[in-house]
């Protein structure tokens, strides 16, 4: 669904509490990824950062050739999910979808 501002620009549709602002160049804030195996062999992936300017998450595992394994979407705190490894899985990467339009990739080996 599309909104329209007064001046009939379209406005992105944004969760409760967010604002959106057609062109609006949201200000950074402190942002984060923790990641780390526990001790029964799953992955944690966490993503710390401003809650409000985000749209949605996805956290994914990837193999060697940096293919999708599996991938999960969140959209509502806590921004974290576990992952069980497999024999394939040399990456994770976490992808953060902003309000406005705007996208951060992080890709790190295990």
């Amino acid at each position: 669904m599309v909104l329209f501002d007064r001046f009939g620009n379209p406005v992105l549709a944004t969760p409760v509490g967010a604002v959106a602002v057609p062109g609006a160049i949201l200000p950074r804030t402190s942002e984060s990824v923790e990641a780390r195996i526990e001790k029964d062999g799953r992955l944690f992936i966490r993503w710390n950062g401003d809650p409000r300017t985000v749209r949605g998450i996805t956290f994914a595992l990837l193999d060697s050739r940096r293919n999708t394994i599996k991938a999960t979407v969140i959209n509502r705190l806590p921004t974290e999910t576990r992952f069980k490894l497999t024999n394939r899985t040399a990456y994770y990467q976490v992808r953060v979808d902003y309000v406005n339009g705007t996208t951060t990739t992080v890709v790190s080996p295990l």
